[in-house]
Parts: structure tokens; C-alpha cells; sequence
């Protein structure tokens, strides 16, 4: 009997579910990068998200295991400082918990401000 010489095939496709995977890496990533720039995360990418947990209920979906930016910012002035204060301010509807440095924490905690002025504060009036 003769041997028949083995034929190695074309390169075919990523199976699916790696590709669903690489997906998840990758849209896992791109959420972390819109949180560490305080951006709202786009309502396509969250949707994508939620098919792939109902789709691979045992797949790893938690986005604390990827890398975050621990760099902190004052919430009034965006200064980066590593000790910030928590700052609670009334506003006329919200209530407003802040992470503030030293020097916010000193101005704002320290005299009265009205309800208007700590809205006008945070809608850039």
C-alpha cells in the first residue's frame, strides 16, 4: 500500500469564542480607559458587555483585575495629590461628595456657602 503525502491545509478562522474573548479584553480595557479619564462610557460598549455575560456566564468579566490608574484629583481644582479629603457640600437639588486636597478642603469647609453659589461651583458659572 502506498503512503499518500499529507497535504497541510490553509490557514482558516479564530474560533469564535477566542475571538469573543479577545473582544472582551478588549472592550474590558477600552471601559478602563474612559473611567481613569472620568468619561461616561459609550452605551454601545455596555451593551456588547452584557451580551457577552448572558452569552459566556463563566467567562472573567471583572474590570478590577485590569490595570487602573491610581492617580488621584481633587474634585474642585484637578490637582493630582495622592491625600485627599472627603468634603461633603449642599447644594439646592444634589448633594455633592467630594475628594478634595488640602487647599479646597481648607476653602470650602471652612466659611458658609449657599446652596446656589455650590451649584454654580460645579456648573462652571
Amino acid at each position: 500500500m502506498k503512503a499518500e503525502k499529507y497535504i497541510k491545509p490553509p490557514l482558516g478562522l479564530i474560533p469564535r469564542q477566542a475571538h469573543d474573548y479577545q473582544r472582551i479584553q478588549d472592550i474590558k480595557e477600552a471601559m478602563i480607559r474612559y473611567i481613569n479619564a472620568h468619561m461616561d462610557i459609550p452605551t454601545e460598549w455596555l451593551e456588547e458587555w452584557g451580551e457577552f455575560m448572558r452569552k459566556y456566564p463563566n467567562a472573567d468579566f471583572q474590570l478590577f483585575k485590569v490595570k487602573v490608574n491610581k492617580i488621584k484629583h481633587c474634585n474642585i481644582c484637578n490637582k493630582e495629590d495622592e491625600n485627599l479629603n472627603e468634603l461633603i457640600l449642599d447644594g439646592t437639588d444634589d448633594i455633592y461628595d467630594l475628594d478634595v486636597c488640602d487647599k479646597c478642603y481648607d476653602l470650602y469647609s471652612s466659611d458658609y456657602f449657599s446652596p446656589e453659589k455650590i451649584d454654580n461651583l460645579f456648573n462652571g458659572e
